[in-house]
Protein backbone atom coordinates (compact mmCIF):
# COMPACT_ATOMS: atom_id res chain seq x y z
CA UNK A 1 0.00 0.00 0.00
CA UNK A 2 1.45 3.42 -0.73
CA UNK A 3 2.26 5.49 2.62
CA UNK A 4 3.23 9.00 3.05
CA UNK A 5 5.38 9.48 6.36
CA UNK A 6 6.67 12.67 7.42
CA UNK A 7 9.35 13.54 10.34
CA UNK A 8 8.26 16.64 11.70
CA UNK A 9 10.51 16.94 14.46
CA UNK A 10 9.82 19.14 17.01
CA UNK A 11 13.42 20.76 17.52
CA UNK A 12 16.28 19.65 19.47
CA UNK A 13 14.90 15.86 19.20
CA UNK A 14 17.80 14.45 17.69
CA UNK A 15 16.31 15.35 13.96
CA UNK A 16 20.05 16.14 12.41
CA UNK A 17 20.83 12.08 13.30
CA UNK A 18 18.14 11.03 11.98
CA UNK A 19 18.63 12.85 8.82
CA UNK A 20 22.34 11.86 8.71
CA UNK A 21 20.74 8.23 8.75
CA UNK A 22 18.59 8.19 6.27
CA UNK A 23 20.81 10.60 3.80
CA UNK A 24 23.45 7.80 4.41
CA UNK A 25 21.37 4.68 3.59
CA UNK A 26 19.12 5.97 0.83
CA UNK A 27 19.75 3.51 -1.80
CA UNK A 28 19.39 1.18 1.43
CA UNK A 29 16.40 1.96 2.04
CA UNK A 30 14.98 1.95 -1.57
CA UNK A 31 15.77 -1.69 -1.49
CA UNK A 32 13.22 -2.02 1.35
CA UNK A 33 10.53 0.29 -0.56
CA UNK A 34 11.32 3.90 1.14
CA UNK A 35 11.90 6.54 -1.27
CA UNK A 36 13.55 9.20 0.82
CA UNK A 37 13.93 12.10 -1.95
CA UNK A 38 16.83 13.28 -2.82
CA UNK A 39 17.86 17.29 -1.37
CA UNK A 40 21.37 19.07 -1.97
CA UNK A 41 21.98 18.91 1.70
CA UNK A 42 22.65 15.31 1.78
CA UNK A 43 26.23 15.38 1.18
CA UNK A 44 26.53 17.31 4.55
CA UNK A 45 24.30 15.23 6.27
CA UNK A 46 26.26 11.72 5.35
CA UNK A 47 29.61 13.82 6.87
CA UNK A 48 27.46 14.34 10.17
CA UNK A 49 26.78 17.65 9.67
CA UNK A 50 23.97 19.65 10.70
CA UNK A 51 21.42 20.15 7.94
CA UNK A 52 17.27 20.17 7.89
CA UNK A 53 16.81 17.31 6.20
CA UNK A 54 14.95 16.96 2.72
CA UNK A 55 11.87 19.57 3.32
CA UNK A 56 11.62 21.34 -0.02
CA UNK A 57 11.99 17.68 -1.69
CA UNK A 58 8.54 17.90 0.07
CA UNK A 59 7.07 20.87 -2.10
CA UNK A 60 8.54 20.24 -5.23
CA UNK A 61 7.52 16.45 -5.55
CA UNK A 62 5.96 16.13 -9.01
CA UNK A 63 4.94 12.64 -8.90
CA UNK A 64 5.11 10.46 -6.22
CA UNK A 65 6.93 7.34 -5.82
CA UNK A 66 5.24 3.89 -5.60
CA UNK A 67 5.55 2.30 -2.01
CA UNK A 68 6.24 4.50 1.10
CA UNK A 69 7.75 8.21 0.45
CA UNK A 70 9.24 9.62 3.61
CA UNK A 71 10.34 12.95 4.16
CA UNK A 72 11.97 14.88 7.38
CA UNK A 73 12.48 18.44 8.78
CA UNK A 74 11.76 20.22 11.87
CA UNK A 75 10.21 22.65 9.46
CA UNK A 76 7.49 20.82 9.23
CA UNK A 77 6.03 20.78 12.66
CA UNK A 78 5.36 24.90 12.26
CA UNK A 79 4.07 24.36 8.84
CA UNK A 80 1.30 22.15 9.99
CA UNK A 81 -0.73 25.29 11.64
CA UNK A 82 1.20 28.01 9.81
CA UNK A 83 1.37 26.73 6.34
CA UNK A 84 -2.45 25.71 4.86
CA UNK A 85 -0.27 24.30 1.36
CA UNK A 86 1.09 21.50 3.82
CA UNK A 87 -2.13 20.04 4.68
CA UNK A 88 -3.28 20.57 1.24
CA UNK A 89 0.24 19.43 -0.36
CA UNK A 90 0.03 16.07 1.92
CA UNK A 91 -3.55 15.14 1.12
CA UNK A 92 -2.68 15.74 -2.63
CA UNK A 93 0.39 13.09 -2.45
CA UNK A 94 -1.99 10.11 -1.92
CA UNK A 95 -1.71 7.17 0.08
CA UNK A 96 -2.11 6.53 3.99
CA UNK A 97 -0.58 9.33 5.92
CA UNK A 98 1.15 9.62 9.00
CA UNK A 99 3.27 11.88 11.20
CA UNK A 100 6.41 11.32 13.09
CA UNK A 101 7.12 13.38 15.92
CA UNK A 102 9.26 13.65 19.30
CA UNK A 103 8.94 15.84 21.92
CA UNK A 104 11.06 15.84 24.90
CA UNK A 105 11.28 16.42 28.65
CA UNK A 106 10.70 20.49 29.36
CA UNK A 107 14.23 21.34 31.03
CA UNK A 108 15.91 18.76 28.72
CA UNK A 109 14.60 20.69 25.83
CA UNK A 110 14.84 24.33 26.69
CA UNK A 111 18.29 23.50 27.49
CA UNK A 112 19.28 22.43 24.74
CA UNK A 113 17.33 24.79 22.19
CA UNK A 114 18.93 27.80 24.25
CA UNK A 115 22.47 26.22 23.36
CA UNK A 116 21.07 26.07 19.38
CA UNK A 117 19.85 29.59 19.81
CA UNK A 118 23.39 30.57 20.60
CA UNK A 119 25.01 28.24 18.74
CA UNK A 120 23.28 28.78 15.32
CA UNK A 121 20.30 31.51 16.04
CA UNK A 122 22.95 34.56 16.40
CA UNK A 123 21.21 35.08 19.89
CA UNK A 124 22.55 36.85 22.73
CA UNK A 125 19.68 35.85 25.64
CA UNK A 126 20.17 35.13 28.42
CA UNK A 127 18.39 31.69 29.96
CA UNK A 128 15.84 34.00 32.20
CA UNK A 129 15.00 36.30 28.86
CA UNK A 130 14.89 33.48 26.65
CA UNK A 131 12.37 31.26 29.06
CA UNK A 132 9.93 34.36 28.52
CA UNK A 133 9.27 33.61 24.88
CA UNK A 134 10.44 29.62 24.57
CA UNK A 135 7.18 28.16 22.95
CA UNK A 136 7.46 24.97 21.69
CA UNK A 137 5.33 22.82 23.53
CA UNK A 138 2.35 25.21 22.76
CA UNK A 139 3.12 25.02 19.24
CA UNK A 140 3.01 21.05 19.33
CA UNK A 141 -0.25 21.33 21.19
CA UNK A 142 -1.40 23.39 18.70
CA UNK A 143 0.09 21.17 16.12
CA UNK A 144 -1.54 17.89 17.83
CA UNK A 145 -5.35 19.25 17.30
CA UNK A 146 -4.65 20.40 13.77
CA UNK A 147 -4.06 17.05 13.01
CA UNK A 148 -6.73 15.44 14.78
CA UNK A 149 -9.15 18.21 13.20
CA UNK A 150 -7.37 16.91 9.78
CA UNK A 151 -7.94 13.33 10.32
CA UNK A 152 -4.03 12.39 10.48
CA UNK A 153 -2.67 10.40 12.01
CA UNK A 154 -0.01 11.07 14.49
CA UNK A 155 2.83 8.82 16.17
CA UNK A 156 4.48 10.79 19.14
CA UNK A 157 6.76 9.88 21.62
CA UNK A 158 8.99 10.80 24.05
CA UNK A 159 12.88 11.29 23.24
CA UNK A 160 13.65 11.70 27.08
CA UNK A 161 12.56 8.15 27.26
CA UNK A 162 14.35 6.47 24.34
CA UNK A 163 16.14 3.64 25.79
CA UNK A 164 19.30 3.57 22.79
CA UNK A 165 19.90 5.64 19.86
CA UNK A 166 17.06 7.66 17.82
CA UNK A 167 18.27 6.17 14.67
CA UNK A 168 17.25 2.51 16.15
CA UNK A 169 13.40 3.69 17.15
CA UNK A 170 12.84 5.29 13.77
CA UNK A 171 13.96 2.83 11.75
CA UNK A 172 11.27 0.21 13.66
CA UNK A 173 8.25 3.29 13.45
CA UNK A 174 9.04 2.85 9.56
CA UNK A 175 9.76 -0.37 9.16
CA UNK A 176 8.58 -2.27 12.45
CA UNK A 177 9.74 -6.31 12.57
CA UNK A 178 12.01 -5.23 9.04
CA UNK A 179 14.05 -2.48 10.92
CA UNK A 180 16.25 -4.75 12.51
CA UNK A 181 17.41 -6.26 9.12
CA UNK A 182 17.79 -3.08 7.90
CA UNK A 183 19.97 -1.93 10.73
CA UNK A 184 22.13 -4.89 10.15
CA UNK A 185 23.38 -3.23 7.10
CA UNK A 186 22.87 0.58 7.63
CA UNK A 187 25.99 2.85 7.92
CA UNK A 188 26.11 5.58 10.78
CA UNK A 189 27.91 8.47 11.45
CA UNK A 190 30.88 8.08 13.79
CA UNK A 191 30.37 10.40 16.88
CA UNK A 192 27.47 12.92 17.41
CA UNK A 193 25.69 14.69 15.43
CA UNK A 194 25.06 18.19 16.09
CA UNK A 195 26.60 18.18 19.59
CA UNK A 196 25.37 20.50 22.49
CA UNK A 197 28.27 22.79 23.05
CA UNK A 198 30.55 23.25 26.40
CA UNK A 199 29.87 25.89 28.73
CA UNK A 200 32.84 27.89 27.58
CA UNK A 201 32.14 27.05 23.64
CA UNK A 202 28.43 28.73 24.04
CA UNK A 203 29.96 31.81 26.65
CA UNK A 204 32.64 32.46 23.28
CA UNK A 205 29.61 32.11 20.67
CA UNK A 206 27.59 34.59 22.61
CA UNK A 207 30.27 37.01 22.56
CA UNK A 208 30.66 36.48 18.83
CA UNK A 209 26.72 37.27 18.88
CA UNK A 210 27.03 40.25 20.73
CA UNK A 211 29.87 42.19 19.23
CA UNK A 212 30.17 41.02 15.38
CA UNK A 213 27.63 42.46 12.56
CA UNK A 214 27.81 39.40 10.59
CA UNK A 215 26.93 35.76 11.46
CA UNK A 216 29.75 33.39 13.02
CA UNK A 217 28.94 30.32 13.87
CA UNK A 218 30.07 28.48 11.32
CA UNK A 219 33.60 29.45 11.54
CA UNK A 220 33.19 29.15 15.71
CA UNK A 221 30.37 26.53 17.19
CA UNK A 222 29.90 25.02 13.70
CA UNK A 223 33.36 24.40 13.54
CA UNK A 224 33.69 22.99 16.74
CA UNK A 225 30.62 20.85 17.18
CA UNK A 226 32.15 18.82 13.33
CA UNK A 227 35.70 18.74 13.98
CA UNK A 228 35.16 17.68 17.66
CA UNK A 229 31.97 16.10 17.87
CA UNK A 230 32.82 13.55 20.51
CA UNK A 231 33.26 16.14 23.30
CA UNK A 232 29.75 16.32 25.47
CA UNK A 233 27.84 19.28 25.69
CA UNK A 234 27.29 20.89 29.30
CA UNK A 235 24.29 22.64 30.58
CA UNK A 236 23.85 26.71 31.00
CA UNK A 237 23.42 27.74 34.49
CA UNK A 238 19.65 28.48 35.70
CA UNK A 239 18.71 29.91 38.72
CA UNK A 240 15.34 28.54 40.56
CA UNK A 241 13.18 31.83 39.18
CA UNK A 242 14.10 31.09 35.98
CA UNK A 243 13.11 27.35 36.18
CA UNK A 244 10.06 28.25 38.07
CA UNK A 245 9.03 30.85 34.92
CA UNK A 246 9.24 28.15 32.51
CA UNK A 247 7.10 25.67 34.52
CA UNK A 248 4.40 28.04 35.04
CA UNK A 249 4.26 29.02 31.00
CA UNK A 250 4.29 25.51 29.33
CA UNK A 251 2.40 23.30 32.19
CA UNK A 252 -1.22 24.02 30.38
CA UNK A 253 0.27 23.16 27.15
CA UNK A 254 2.56 20.29 28.12
CA UNK A 255 -0.55 18.86 30.18
CA UNK A 256 -2.51 18.80 26.68
CA UNK A 257 0.74 16.91 24.62
CA UNK A 258 0.79 14.66 27.93
CA UNK A 259 -3.13 12.77 27.16
CA UNK A 260 -1.65 11.83 23.84
CA UNK A 261 1.50 10.17 25.02
CA UNK A 262 1.76 6.99 25.59
CA UNK A 263 2.17 5.66 29.21
CA UNK A 264 5.30 6.05 30.82
CA UNK A 265 5.96 8.93 28.44
CA UNK A 266 4.66 11.81 29.90
CA UNK A 267 7.08 15.05 29.01
CA UNK A 268 8.43 16.03 32.81
CA UNK A 269 8.77 19.79 34.36
CA UNK A 270 11.00 18.93 37.41
CA UNK A 271 13.90 21.39 36.50
CA UNK A 272 17.70 19.40 36.32
CA UNK A 273 19.44 18.98 39.93
CA UNK A 274 23.18 19.93 38.18
CA UNK A 275 21.92 23.19 36.36
CA UNK A 276 25.31 24.99 37.77
CA UNK A 277 25.82 28.10 38.40
CA UNK A 278 27.01 31.55 36.25
CA UNK A 279 30.19 32.76 35.90
CA UNK A 280 33.28 31.08 37.09
CA UNK A 281 36.33 29.95 34.72
CA UNK A 282 35.79 29.20 31.12
CA UNK A 283 37.56 26.14 30.07
CA UNK A 284 39.11 25.12 26.43
CA UNK A 285 41.06 21.86 25.63
CA UNK A 286 44.16 22.30 23.04
CA UNK A 287 42.21 21.14 20.44
CA UNK A 288 39.37 23.42 20.96
CA UNK A 289 41.89 26.02 20.82
CA UNK A 290 43.63 24.81 17.72
CA UNK A 291 40.01 24.73 15.74
CA UNK A 292 39.09 27.80 16.40
CA UNK A 293 42.54 29.25 15.75
CA UNK A 294 42.45 27.12 12.24
CA UNK A 295 39.08 28.01 11.24
CA UNK A 296 39.00 32.14 12.05
CA UNK A 297 42.30 31.82 10.64
CA UNK A 298 40.79 30.80 7.39
CA UNK A 299 38.16 33.31 8.25
CA UNK A 300 40.36 36.09 7.70
CA UNK A 301 42.42 35.13 4.94
CA UNK A 302 39.01 34.63 2.61
CA UNK A 303 38.06 38.17 3.97
CA UNK A 304 41.52 39.52 3.25
CA UNK A 305 40.64 37.95 -0.40
CA UNK A 306 37.56 39.04 -0.95
CA UNK A 307 38.79 42.07 -0.34
CA UNK A 308 36.87 43.24 2.77
CA UNK A 309 38.01 44.58 5.83
CA UNK A 310 38.43 42.06 9.00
Amino acid sequence: MAQTIVHIGHGKTGSSAIQSFLALNAELLRAFGIEYPWHDSFAAAREGRITSGNYDSFYRLEQRPAGMVLFSSEKFCRDVVNRPEFLERLAGIGGQVKIICYTRDLFDHFLSAYGQLIKRGRGTDSPRAYAERHKIFRVLARVIDRLEEAGIALELTNYSRLDGPIEMDFAHRILGAEAARLLDQAQRVDGAVNRSLTRAELALQRLFNEYAAFPTARFISDALCNALPEIRGERPPLDSETCNLLIERNRDAIARINRRLPAGEAIRLEPPADAGSAGGSYVFSEDQLRVLARSVSEEIAKSRKAGRQT
